[in-house]
């Protein structure tokens, strides 16, 4: 797209506002464009769910003088809902026309949140139309990829859309959250100048002052009857996350009961959604069991004075993390601005940020072990050659050759990764620790280091590095950043002679054992 003047509007899209990630970056970079982009008089959420939209508002709002608020235009448009909730979803066809009615002016950007993630693949197909006229600017931001473990998605997306799903034409261009991400569409042959990172703005207001000790007393009254695995003076090792099967939980549970420093593991949340709901109440069940030492869900109860969520941070004596996929990293950026230790599986997301933090304070893993016998390697390869088996409909040709090759490299030794395991399998592991001894002792000989580093972050002091975070993940630098993308889109991207197709191209490089783990479920 050529064009002369600014942006005088900006449209963003979204499924819907629930509670979660997307929608937090929603709210802060709304905020932060309210306060710092006063060439744009218009800006339009546009959400396909009601559910906590009018919360979602109020956040935005909040402290907002007048002239700032008053550009503000919350639009509930129920087509661009997730499909299985949208009652007759429209042809792509009428769906772009309804949203050039609503939304039109080659001066109003549309900016939308993970287009493309087969969740509404009629929206996506309205949006890849839209592409087609030279007039209408479009910027995708991408959080998530189907391609990366989202099969069934994937599925979706191939079957509802009839064009490259990501175009590279002269009006679109794309935003990603971390290095990694735009490095991956840059390598799949996206041009350099269409893809930017636009690092989430980051909350670094004042943290709350509390009494940590008068909060874990409040937690150890009310919650100890019901997880009986919990110690009033364990130190707090805190995981502020959904139970979903990405999240990894049993295994830093795992690390937390070989741990000599006496620790209670705190989950935050439940996962609610039908596919982790299983996984939810088997970890569920693993803490009420006191299999796992800790307290888990608490913050899905109703807030009181002392129990609410920002005095769990304020009592935490350390975070830990064992996620094994990320977009973004609020979490990681989040125990920083608290001052808390940090203890996390290392992720390649880590990149744009992991140079805040220095050793006395962090400690980023690679893998935790359990032993491997010779019945449980057979039963693992089983299950992973059946996953790679029923996958084959969405799998890039030599792929399945080059995945079983790595699986036997995976489990040539007496040992594996514990995050490769099933769930089941990983509840079965906390059993094991606590009937078989040798099992026992010999984990504790595989994972020394990391046993060794929770010992060595026990009371560490952090710092204030709230300045060095703003640099790059403040407001201002969003609205900062968000503005040159919108000026590239101005003097028009042009368009790109590479023919590969970048779709293929990432499957190529998400189709690697590291994303074909068990907790991602079975890959149908």
């Amino acid at each position: 797209m050529t064009g002369s003047g600014t942006f005088r509007q900006l449209t963003i899209f979204h499924y819907h506002l629930l509670p979660g990630g997307v929608t937090d970056v929603i709210v802060l970079s709304v905020r932060a464009i309210l306060q710092r982009m006063d060439h744009l008089k218009r800006v339009f959420v546009v959400y396909g769910r009601r559910d906590n939209a009018d919360r979602v508002r109020e956040k935005i709002l909040s402290g907002l003088e007048k002239k700032e608020a008053d550009r503000l235009k919350m639009v509930h448009l129920r087509e661009i809902d997730y499909l299985e909730k949208v009652e007759n979803p429209p042809t792509p066809q009428s769906l772009l026309k309804l949203l050039e009615r609503r939304f039109p002016g080659e001066d109003n950007l549309w900016m939308v949140h993970n287009y493309h993630l087969g969740k509404n693949p009629p929206f996506t197909q309205a949006l890849l139309l839209a592409a087609e006229n030279p007039a209408r600017p479009l910027l995708f931001q991408i959080h998530d990829f189907p391609e990366c473990s989202r099969y069934a998605n994937l599925k979706a997306l191939k079957e509802g859309t009839d064009r490259p799903v990501y175009p590279r034409k002269e009006n679109t261009a794309y935003c990603v959250i971390n290095t990694r991400d735009r490095n991956n569409l840059i390598k799949a042959g996206m041009g350099e100048g269409r893809v930017e990172v636009l690092n989430n703005p980051v909350p670094l207001g004042p943290t709350v002052r509390a009494d940590p000790e008068e909060i874990k007393d409040a937690l150890f009254e009310k919650y100890a009857p019901s997880f009986p695995g919990m110690t009033r003076k364990g130190k707090l090792l805190f995981y502020p996350v959904r139970s979903i099967r990405r999240k990894n939980i049993f295994e830093a549970a795992f690390l937390v009961k070989l741990w000599e420093g006496d620790g209670n593991f705190l989950v935050s949340l439940p996962g609610i959604s039908p596919a982790e709901k299983p996984y939810s109440d088997l970890a569920e069940r693993a803490f009420r069991e006191g299999l796992i030492p800790g307290l888990w869900g608490v913050g899905a109860d109703e807030e009181t004075e002392l129990l609410n969520y920002p005095n769990f941070w304020a009592a935490s004596d350390m975070v830990v993390s064992p996620s094994i996929q990320e977009g973004f990293g609020y979490l990681y950026l989040n125990a920083l601005h608290w001052r808390k230790p940090l203890f996390a599986r290392y992720l390649d997301i880590m990149e744009g940020f992991i140079s805040l933090f220095e050793e006395d304070y962090s400690h980023f893993y690679r893998t935790v072990y359990i032993p491997l016998g010779g019945k449980e390697k057979s039963e693992l390869l089983g299950l992973y050659e059946a996953k790679i088996e029923n996958l084959k409909y969405v799998m890039p040709p030599g792929r399945r050759e080059i995945l079983l090759s790595e699986l036997k490299g995976m489990t040539g030794e007496n040992r594996v990764c514990f995050s490769y395991l099933s769930p089941e399998r990983q509840y079965d592991c906390l059993v094991r620790l606590d009937r078989d001894r040798g099992f026992r002792e010999e984990a504790l000989l595989l994972n020394r280091e990391n046993l060794r580093a929770l010992d060595r972050l026990n009371g560490a002091n952090v710092p204030d590095r709230d300045r060095d975070m703003g640099i790059t993940f403040g407001a201002d630098n969003y609205a900062a950043t968000l503005e040159s993308i919108m000026a590239c889109l101005q003097r028009g991207c042009g368009e790109e002679k590479d023919v590969r197709n970048i779709q293929g191209e990432l499957e190529k490089e998400f189709f690697t054992l590291p994303y074909l783990r068990l907790l991602y479920g079975e890959g149908k």
